[in-house]
């Protein structure tokens, strides 16, 4: 009887201790990991590299601004000028209405400098310095047709 528990013992051990069942488990484990992992892998890597991709794109958006653009500009200005630039701006500016396209320009650019104007180039200051070249062109050909 000892002997028989012994052996059985014994088989019991050598059983569980086979590496080929070892090896065959864990090459089968690392068969069906190692494509998932690399796969996963593959997919980060595509993504950062679309991310990256899409970083680098730059767009560039030009303003285009046509001569009809000029009234929608004048606008703003309508507020204290009058909508045909007919108004002393606040009672204190000239009446801008028949200035040529050049003068305006010229006054609008002076305000942007700080070099032109008198007691309203705090104001004026403030509102050309936010017009483009461009929007001050507009502006200057809309406003010589009032």
């Amino acid at each position: 009887m000892k002997m028989t528990l012994s052996l059985v013992a014994f088989l019991f051990l050598v059983g569980c201790n086979d590496s080929k069942t070892v090896e065959d488990t864990s090459s089968k484990t690392i068969a069906k990991t190692t494509p998932v992992a690399v796969v996963q892998k593959k997919e980060v890597v595509k993504e950062k590299q679309e991310a990256k991709k899409v970083v680098e794109k730059k767009v560039i958006v030009a303003k285009v601004v046509s001569p009809a653009d000029g009234s929608k500009l004048f606008a703003k200005c309508a507020g204290c000028h009058g909508n045909k630039a007919q108004n002393h701006a606040l009672g204190k500016s000239q009446i801008i209405a028949g200035w040529s396209e050049a003068k305006i320009t010229t006054a609008l650019n002076g305000y942007k400098k700080g070099t032109y104007g008198g007691s309203m180039q705090a104001v004026m200051k403030g509102q050309a310095s936010k017009l483009s070249s461009e929007e001050v062109k507009a502006l200057a050909k809309y406003i010589s047709t009032l």
